[in-house]
This record gives structure tokens, sequence and C-alpha cells, in this order.
């Protein structure tokens, strides 16, 4: 009788501090509704709708949409001595359906197949071969007017310009669709979004980002994409269902990546914290926007810089982005000091200026798609990619922005958007943009949000 007293005690002084420690949770978490941890805990199964309807709760209402489009930013007017034009004799398109082989004969082996127009360089041209590189591989492309002694697209050619609007491929989405756990089909402005989240809050804030982004674009980059978006996204719950995902597309296997886009659709992950995911919503829906606003043949420092710059910035609660501003987020869990967003991008390049290890401006920007994906040093190519737009868009007065802003009419005009092209639209040399740059990640400082 005795032990049983004895153990109905221990068991109601349990129960008493698991309530205490509830109490506690609860009122910590009042005062912090946006702490990252609570965000971590609103992606847990089973708990998490119920932490994502007390942060709905407890979290300020979002800001109710104005009317109109937002102002636009004042380029300031830019005195630019424009250089003799460049010759792409050096440059190869390729297109939809060519092949990269081994070696320059049709008996070859084939190492890929081209499944949308690139712009690459030629080091070497034999008859109707060229030798090129081409995600990390060296190969062949023919073509029966590269052995008439002509370009592959003509004399002149007419590089990709950007494109009307694209819906989601229904294989890849009918694929993508068979992952998610439960699905649930809304509206995400003028996308259609397919998910199994349970996160409402999550989903407010993704909606109020696509219902904007393309003005916001517009404004930050001076392209006006094409026509109304028609793509999908595809938010999956867990990590592991997007990784599954990830690895029905070959280029993308083994690489790390918390989202992707082609095909007229967007897919990601909506695990981990809220500043994460809704940085990588935007990144990936900014790379369908660069479709129908500059083409689809850009090289990887444009690609993804112009998704980075506009992914690292600041975005509240009401799923506002501030395009001037870098987001994200900065905490601190005992000796751990944790980067997150926009500010870890910031982080890793004063590290790697401190410590001599950041690359020139111009090594970067030669790198093709497989030197940028697949080097260990990726982040920070995104990084430097990302922040140099920023520089140009918003540092020394914004001096540079509207030349930068023209070199990207030329890109949508069907100018071949390299490197050297900018340098001589920035009328810089590499070694003032580099000293510019460094300045500019220099004056940053420690953001702390």
């Amino acid at each position: 009788m005795r032990r049983r007293r004895r153990l109905g005690d221990g068991l109601i002084k349990l129960l008493g501090a698991l309530f205490l420690a509830l109490v506690l949770v609860a009122t910590w978490a009042t005062n912090f509704p946006d702490h990252p941890l609570v965000h971590r805990a609103a992606t847990w199964p089973y708990v998490g709708p119920w932490v994502a309807r007390f942060q709905a709760y407890y979290l300020p209402p979002p800001p109710p949409a104005e009317e109109g489009e937002p102002p636009a930013e004042e380029a300031p007017e830019v005195v630019v001595v424009e250089p003799p034009p460049l010759t792409d004799r050096d440059l190869v398109w390729v297109e939809p359906g060519m092949e990269l082989r081994a070696r320059p004969a049709e008996d070859a082996k084939v190492l890929a197949r081209f499944d949308a127009y690139a712009n690459l360089d030629a080091s070497e041209v034999r008859g109707g071969w060229a030798r090129v590189r081409f995600r990390g591989r060296r190969g062949w492309v023919y073509s029966e007017r590269l052995a008439r002694g002509e370009p592959p697209m003509g004399r002149d050619p007419e590089p990709p310009r950007p494109l009307e609007p694209q819906p989601p491929d229904p294989e890849r989405l009918a694929a993508a669709r068979a992952l998610l756990d439960g699905e649930r089909r809304v509206a995400l402005g003028p996308y259609a979004l397919y998910t199994d989240v349970d996160n409402d809050l999550l989903l407010r804030r993704l909606e109020a980002l696509a219902r904007r982004l393309d003005a916001i674009y517009a404004i930050r980059f001076g392209r006006k994409p094409q026509g109304e978006p028609r793509a999908a996204v595809v938010l999956f719950r867990t990590a592991a269902a997007y990784r599954r995902f990830q690895e029905q597309t070959e280029e993308l296997v083994g690489l790390r990546a918390a989202g992707h886009s082609g095909r007229g659709i967007a897919a990601l992950a909506a695990g981990g914290d809220l500043t994460q995911v809704t940085a990588t919503f935007v990144h990936e829906l900014t790379h369908l926007i660069n479709r129908r606003a500059l083409g689809p043949a850009l090289p990887p420092w444009l690609e993804e810089g112009v998704a980075e710059c506009l992914a690292s910035s600041r975005i509240d609660a009401g799923g506002r982005l501030y395009p001037r501003e870098i987001g994200g987020r900065r905490f601190e869990v005992g000796q751990r000091i944790t980067y997150l967003g926009g500010l870890a991008a910031l982080h890793e390049l004063q590290l790697a200026l401190g410590r001599r290890r950041l690359p020139s401006v111009e090594t970067v920007l030669a790198l093709d798609w497989g030197g940028f994906m697949r080097s260990d040093r990726q982040s920070l190519h995104y990084a430097v990619s990302g922040a140099f737009l920023r520089y140009l868009l918003d540092g020394e007065e914004r001096r540079q922005a509207a030349a930068l802003r023209a070199f990207l009419d030329d890109v949508a005009a069907g100018e071949a958007p390299t490197a050297e092209r900018l340098r001589r639209k920035l009328g810089r040399s590499w070694r003032q943009l580099d000293a510019g740059f460094a300045a500019w990640i220099r004056q940053q400082g420690d953001q702390r949000p």
C-alpha cells in the first residue's frame, strides 16, 4: 500500500513538473513567437500545426496589401564610355536535342543531351564539330551550320530572348505530387501550389511573396517579365521527400540543394527555419522569372546571382520583401553563433575577405556550370554572385545601377551575357571592380537584425 502511495505521489510530482515546464515554455514562446526554435517546432509532425496556430495568434498580422505597383527606384544617371563591340567567335549556341559526344564523331559515346538553349565557350572547332564544356564534362557538339563554316545559329545568331510563361511539365508534376503525403492544392498568388504542409502562417507568407515578386523584380533589375506566371510550386513537408524528387533529375543528383526549379515547376522542402524556407522560395521563383525577363540560357553567375540577390533580402512577417536591405537571422545558443539567409552569405564573404580567400569577381564570373556548382566553394560562388549584383545596384551611391540594367537590357535583346561585356558596360577594370566590391563588403559591418 505504501509503495503504491509513493508511486502515486511521484506521478503527481512528475505531472506537476511537466505542467510547470509547459507553462514556462508557453510564457517564453508568447514573448518570442518569431524565435527560430519556435519556427522549427512548427515543422514537427503532430505538434507542428498547433505551434503554427499559436504563432499565427501571437505574431503581428500581415500589413494590408497596397493598391497599385510599388514606387519604382530612381536609377541615377551614369555616363558610360562604350568601347568597341565584342566579337562572339569563341561562343557556341547549342539547341535542345543536340548531343555532347566524347569524340568528334557520330558513333562516339553520348555524354549528355541538351534540353535547353545554352551559350558555351568553344575551345576548338573541327569542321562541323566544336569542343565545349557542359556541366563539368568536356565533349564535342555537331551542327550542320558549323560544317558550312557558319555559327550554329547562323551568321547573325539570335540567342534566346525572354520567353512566354511556361506551364508545368505534366509528367514532372505528377512525379512530384506522388511524393506528397496528403495533397493540398491552393492558389499561391498567381501560382498553383501543391503541398502536404499544414502551416497556415508559412503559406500566407509565401502567398504574399508570390503575389508581389514580379513587380519587385521589374523595379530591382529594370526588366518586366513577360506575361503572367503559369508555373506550379510543389512544397514538400519533409526534406526526405524533396530529396527523392531531386534525385529524379539527372543533373541534380548529388548536389546540395534546398530547392530547384525548371520545366515550369519550383520545388522545395518546408522543413527547417522559416527564414531559410522563405529565402529558398524567393530564390526558386526568381529562376522562373529570369526565363520570362532575360531568357533561358544565362551563365551561372547571372542566373544564380539574380536569384540570390532577391532571396538574400529582408522579408518581414507579413511576406513583404525589401530588396535594398540584407535579410536573414543571427542568433546565439551558448557559445555558438548561427547565421541564416542573407546574413549567412554576408558573413561568409567577410570571413573569406579577412582570410584573403575571396575569389576575384572575374574568376567567379568566368566559371561554367560545372565549376560553379560542383566545387567545394559552391556556397561562396553563390554569395559572391548575389552580393556583387547587390553592390552594383546599391553600392557607391548606386552609380553603377544604370549600367547594370543596361547590360540586362542587352542580354534580353540577344547580346551574349559575357562577363567581359558587363565589365565594358560598367567602364571599369577588374581590379577596380574587385576593390570596390571588397570595400562594400567591409562597409556592411556585423549586421544584426
